[in-house]
């Protein structure tokens, strides 16, 4: 989490838009990731955990 405060955009996130949206995703690793908007220079987090589709 505290690379994501540090720096989005570090490419070990993996950083993306999810298409359509304004809602961004970062990968923490290959089960979990963090679904967030950023307004300003804050970030609003909205799901963090296992992505099941």
């Amino acid at each position: 989490m505290r690379f994501l405060a540090d720096n989005p955009k570090h490419p070990s996130l993996q950083v993306h838009r999810v298409r359509g949206t304004s809602f961004w995703e970062a990968y923490v690793n290959m089960d979990i990731r963090i679904i967030f908007e950023q307004n300003s220079d804050t970030l609003i987090l909205y799901a963090i955990g296992t992505m099941i589709f």
